[in-house]
Formats: structure tokens, sequence, C-alpha cells
């Protein structure tokens, strides 16, 4: 017989440290600005860097989706290091790479260069993507958890927002370069800052430093509800030695075990899906779209791009507010079906003569508001909080890993694939995408609102394992 075992869990008061919290939360969300900058920031950089540098189609697609190829390797090695080493050690290593690579792009003068750059780069991109969201899932008060960890959501479009006001003051001089430099000021703000922040106490209970994780806890909560998470831990910890010894894992745990496998399907299904909604492909060549559609004017290109930014970074606030109130589940349901009538719009577009580009630009608007209330907010969430502490780095390395080569992939042949089926034809492609993200959303994904890490394995264990 199958039990759900969750109510035998102790509760926590919901009291916690406020102003720890933000800190923390403020200076790893920085890491999201990054992200976001670089997402951003190529969309205007392409309109002269084959002015300068001597490019094909292919090298161009290959130069924008060369940051994410990057963040695909680093995210595959970050998580496992992150797991022997530590969240915070390895994110500040990453940091490292993050702003060599952006130096090596200002400063290049040829394709091979200007790539090594964006994969060194990516590479930084890569740790951040992978640790931040998880170091915050696992530091953050679980009241306010899903608040924390969009806020790396929130920093991330105000990245791209911001990168795409950088990209239009420098429009007038064609100055590529300044765009990409920028970001180094939220990245060296990043570095210095992370070495003031604790590491993550539920990865010092996982490495068995129970004295060290008490220490950070009791600088987070009261004594009573640092007693509590603790004897939470420790529960898991006991049952999964309990099954062990009663021969329920007679093989060492491995993502494979049916009651890792569930939620990791599911995490790994949102994040490579997340991508074929085509997000980043409407951020990264929105000016490109635009043109396409009949905008001629560079400057008229990218304050059309600006725009759809602007409705990212609102739309991702008013996520952020409602996501501990409506929940994961009711968000998402409502962004993936805002995100087709999106697309179905944009693909429609392109058989209405002269309303093209106000009914394209209709369908964006709509696609990424949609997109950041939901898809864009949750997708993090649903990484972080769904896997299990005992395959979380492997479970986040691969989803984000696969997230990341989705989007790379995609970037890379955006521009053969509008050559062989047209923009509508991609737009139709991603429509399709979203039906499916859809169906996860209503109907597989599990709600978890409120609970505390511990209660949402719980509640796999018991629905997936026998007591």
């Amino acid at each position: 017989m199958q039990t759900n075992r969750i109510e035998n869990l102790a509760k926590t008061s919901g009291k916690y440290n406020k102003k720890l919290t933000m800190t923390i939360v403020i200076f790893s969300a920085l890491g999201g600005m990054m992200y976001g900058y670089d997402i951003g920031v190529i969309s205007g950089a392409l309109l002269f860097l084959d002015k300068t540098i001597e490019l094909s189609n292919a090298q161009m697609g290959l130069v924008v989706g060369a940051v994410l190829w990057g963040g695909a390797i680093a995210i595959f090695i970050a998580g496992p290091l992150g797991d022997i080493w530590g969240r915070k050690r390895i994110i500040i290593i990453g940091q490292i790479f993050f702003i060599v690579g952006v130096v090596i792009t200002v400063l290049c003068d040829d394709f091979t260069t200007l790539i090594t750059g964006r994969l060194v780069q990516g590479i930084g991109i890569g740790v951040v993507s992978m640790l931040i969201p998880l170091y915050i899932t696992e530091t953050a008060p679980a009241s306010v958890r899903g608040r924390s960890v969009t806020m790396f959501q929130l920093f991330l479009v105000l990245g791209i927002s911001i990168a795409a006001f950088v990209d239009l003051a420098f429009v007038a001089t064609q100055n590529w370069r300044a765009m990409f430099g920028m970001v180094l000021i939220p990245g060296v703000i990043f570095f210095f800052g992370m070495f003031y922040l604790p590491e993550s106490p539920a990865w010092f209970f996982l490495k068995n430093k129970v004295k060290e994780s008490r220490k950070i806890l009791l600088k987070l909560y009261d004594a009573a509800d640092t007693n509590i998470i603790l004897e939470q831990m420790e529960t898991l910890k006991k049952r999964r030695e309990a099954d062990k010894a009663k021969g329920m894992e007679a093989k060492k745990e491995t993502i494979f075990k049916r009651v890792y496998m569930v939620p990791f399907a599911i995490a790994l299904f949102i994040a490579i899906i997340q991508q074929f909604t085509g997000v980043n492909l409407v951020l990264q060549y929105a000016p490109v779209i635009f043109k396409n559609a009949g905008i001629e004017s560079d400057t008229m290109d990218m304050l059309a791009t600006t725009g759809i930014t602007i409705l990212n970074v609102v739309f991702t606030i008013v996520g952020v507010m409602l996501v501990d109130k409506i929940g994961r589940k009711a968000l998402l349901s409502i962004g993936t079906a805002g995100v087709f009538v999106g697309m179905i719009l944009c693909a429609i577009s392109y058989s209405l003569g002269s309303g093209q580009i106000v009914v394209l630009g209709f369908g964006l608007a709509i696609f990424m508001s949609f997109f950041a209330i939901g898809p864009g907010i949750v997708v993090w969430l649903a990484m972080s909080e769904l896997l299990p502490l005992r395959i979380r780095g492997v479970g986040m390395a691969i989803c984000l890993g696969s997230n990341s080569i989705a989007s790379a992939y995609l970037a890379s042949v955006y521009l053969s694939w509008t050559d062989a089926i047209g923009f509508s034809g991609v737009f139709w492609v991603l429509a399709i995408c979203s039906v499916a993200y859809f169906i996860c959303a209503k109907y597989i994904l599990p709600e978890t609102k409120g609970k505390t890490l511990e209660e949402i394995e719980e509640h796999f264990r018991g629905k997936y394992e026998k007591a």
C-alpha cells in the first residue's frame, strides 16, 4: 500500500531573518541579470558585428549560440562540482570565467577570437544559471522561496531589457564592443558580493557537516525552526538509510530510481520545452524579425525590441507577485495558453500583407507577456523544487544543460530554418510545442506552493514508493 508521509514532518513557524534573506536573494539574482544581459545584448550587436568582422550567416548563428553552447558545457560540470565543493565556491570560479570571456569578446578582431570569448563567457553564465537557482532554493525560507527563486528570473529579464536600452544607446555609433562590455559592471559587483554570502545549509548537511549547517540556519531562523528543519533533513536521511537496509535500495541511489525518475522527467521536459516556445529566438533575433517584417530603420528595430523586453520585465514582476499566491501550476497553465495564442498570431501575420507589422507586433507582445507570467517564472522553480536533494545537483545539471543545448541549437539554426520554411513556418512549429507545454502544466505538474523541499520529496516518495 502506498502512503503519503508528508504529515509526519514537523512544520516551521514561517518566521525568518528578512534582512539576510533579502541580501542573499538580491546579490544572487545579479547572476540572473548577467545571464539576461548576455541573451539580450546580441540582438543589437548583430546589426553591426559584420561591419567590423567579416561573418557569414552560419558564423553569425554560431556567434549567437556560442554563449549558450559554453553554458551547456558548464552546466553539466557545475552540478557535480557544486555537490563536491559547494555551491558558493563554484559560483565564484564560474564568475572568473565570465569576466575573462567578456574581456576577450570586447578585444576580439576576428571570428575565432570572438567565438572563443563568447564560449568562455558562456561557461561562466552556465555556472550561474545552474547553481544560483539551486543555491537560492536551498537557502531561502519555504514561505518566500517561490518569490526568492523568481527574483533570479526577474533580474534575468531586467538584464535583457537593460541590454536592449544599452544597444539602443549605441546604435548611432554602432559600437558593439561597448554593448558587450557594459555587463562587466554587474559582473564585478556579483563576484565580490558572493564572498560575503553563506554557503547552502542543505549542501553542508548533505556533506554530513551538521554543525556548519546549523550555524547557517541559525542566521536565517530562530533556534526552534532551525531544529525543525534539521529534523526534516535527518528524517529523510534516516528513511533513505532504512529503505536501503530493507533492500529497497539494493543498488546505489541514482536518478533512474522510480521515486527520483518521475520528478526528474517532469523537470527535464519543462526545461527542454521551455526553449521550444521560442523565447530566446524572439529576444535574440527580434531586430531581424522586425526588419524582415518591413521595418528598415535600425533605430526603429531596436525601439520595437526594447518594447518587447519592457513587457517581459513588467509581466515577470506580475508573475513574481502571484507565484506564491495562486501557485506554480495555475501560472504555468495560463502562461502556456497565452504563449500559444501569441505564436498563432505571429504565424498568421505573414499572410496579412499590409497589416503584418501590427499583427506581428501584437502577437509578440502577447507571447512575451504570457511567457513572462508563466513559463519564464515557473521553469526555475520546477527544476529546483521538484528534484530531491540526493539527485538535485546532477538533476539540475542535466535539466539546465538540456535547456541550454536546446536554446543554443535553436539560436544556431534559426536563420537556416527561416530560409527553409519561412518566418511563419517557424512560428507554427513553436505554437505546436507550446500546446505540449500546456498539457504538461495542466495535467502532469504537481502543485508545490508553500511546501518545503522535504515535503515535496515526500510527496513523490509517498506516491511512487511502497511504505
